[in-house]
């Protein structure tokens, strides 16, 4: 009988290489076809290549097995061919007979049964060497030809391991390449985070003030109104100026009116003075007296009148002063009004901005 030396192949080992060009296969193609790095073709073409790198070590280990297996029979092979002095180097003459072909075969069957008892393997042995110095060695020539096959396809064996390790290199350098390039994105992913969360926070911060200032413009914006509905009755800063002017004019003509009594006055009691010193009960005296009892009279009136002016002389000044007053007040209130309100405007717009070129 002749020894198999050729392994089945293993379903494990048949899924595993299966698998294997599936996943290369869908990874080449997710590869070649994807046009962004993005998460989840990253993350496809790990899953693809772990799966890949799986069946490569089911396939390494089935091999190796395989190529242990194979070392271990044909050590085994050599050690039967020597027991059997059926070595490569030894050349021997086969007869024509019939029956030693026979013999021949009966015995290597009983030397594959029983391989373990050695002194049994030595008597044939020595048998064999006997029947073979006359007979051709043609089991020589078939087990040397099935060595030959067998180192080729260790050769074959060897070489495709090669080749496994080489694409296992490959593999892992792109599974490097593809972590490193995860690792970036998440650092950038992490980076836009922080960067997202401020912005946010400065967003909520001008929509905070932006609120705040649109209240206080809108209050503003009543308060204003209220007063100028309030001085809607009241004079301008014209009709404030035209009710000074008068008031000026009219003080001035009280002042020029007071003098000219003031001067009648002295001229009145120059001449009182001047009928106290003449004598005499005379038509003359007694016109100038009722002259006197006259200017008196006139006197006390001027004097009166002089007393009004001066009452409304203080009157007009108190009432002058307030115009002057009220009239700087709503100046002022005015002005600050438009300050106010200009400068809320300009906050309004420049938040406005801001908030735009958040948003953006």
């Amino acid at each position: 009988s002749t020894v198999t030396l050729a392994q089945p192949m293993s379903e494990q080992m048949r899924q595993a290489l299966t698998q294997r060009d599936e996943n290369a296969r869908s990874y080449r193609m997710i590869r070649d076809t994807m046009s962004s790095n993005s998460w989840s073709n990253l993350m496809r073409l790990v899953h693809h290549l772990q799966r890949v790198s799986s069946a490569d070590s089911v396939i390494l280990m089935e091999y190796a097995d395989l190529y242990t297996t194979g070392i271990v029979q044909a050590a085994s092979m050599q050690i039967k061919l020597d027991s059997l002095g059926l070595a490569a180097q030894k050349k021997t003459i086969k007869s024509e007979k019939s029956g030693f072909s026979v013999i021949n075969l009966v015995i290597l069957g009983l030397a594959a049964v029983f391989a373990a008892l050695g002194g049994y393997l030595y008597l044939l042995s020595g048998k064999n060497k006997h029947k073979n110095s006359t007979t051709p060695s043609a089991r020589e020539e078939e087990l040397k030809n099935e060595n030959l096959e067998y180192e080729s396809k260790l050769a074959e064996i060897s070489q495709v391991l090669s080749e496994l390790t080489t694409e296992r290199e490959k593999t892992a350098s792109e599974i490097d390449d593809l972590t490193k390039t995860l690792q970036r994105e998440r650092h950038q992913r992490t980076t836009y985070a922080e960067h997202y969360e401020k912005l946010n926070n400065e967003y909520n911060h001008l929509k905070v003030n932006l609120e705040t200032l649109l209240k206080e413009n809108a209050e503003l914006k009543a308060s204003v109104g209220k007063a100028a509905a309030d001085n809607q009755n009241e004079p301008d800063n014209e009709s404030f100026i035209s009710e000074i002017e008068a008031l000026h004019a009219l003080l001035t003509a009280s002042n020029e009116e007071k003098k000219q009594l003031v001067q009648k006055l002295d001229e009145v009691q120059s001449a009182l003075e001047a009928l106290r010193h003449e004598e005499g009960d005379t038509s003359e005296n007694q016109a100038q007296k009722e002259e006197y009892h006259s200017l008196c009279h006139e006197l006390e009136e001027t004097k009166r009148v002089v007393l009004t002016l001066e009452t409304e002389q203080q009157r007009l000044s108190g009432e002058l002063a307030a115009a002057h007053e009220k009239a700087r007040s709503l100046n002022n209130t005015l002005s600050d009004t438009r300050l106010l309100t200009g400068h809320l405007e300009s906050m309004k717009d420049s938040l406005m901005n801001q908030l735009k070129n958040v948003r953006e």
